[in-house]
């Protein structure tokens, strides 16, 4: 059915239809593979592959997870950065 704007709303649907089986089809291959213990390939670049590293260095810091703790208290109390900066300078 077409409305007149140029779209076959039929085909669209049908589309859609291809691709959300296309991707439950993508899924189910990958957790075969998984659960085969052929895990699937994954490609980073060698930046991507650094930042990955620094991430997990980072987080493995027991000063920096207690920062983190500390700033998610603070967003929860809504505290500003003026509030937070003078009672750092104090």
């Amino acid at each position: 059915m077409s409305w007149g704007v140029g779209i076959d709303f039929d085909l669209l649907i049908l589309l859609f239809y291809a691709w959300v089986m296309t991707t439950q089809t993508l899924l189910k291959n990958i957790n075969i593979q998984i659960k085969k213990e052929r895990s699937p390939l994954v490609v980073l670049s060698l930046n991507q592959w650094q930042q990955i590293e620094d991430i997990i260095s980072e987080l493995s810091s027991p000063q920096l997870l207690e920062s983190i703790r500390e700033a998610r208290k603070d967003y929860k109390k809504a505290k500003t950065y003026r509030e937070l900066r003078k009672s750092l300078l104090k």
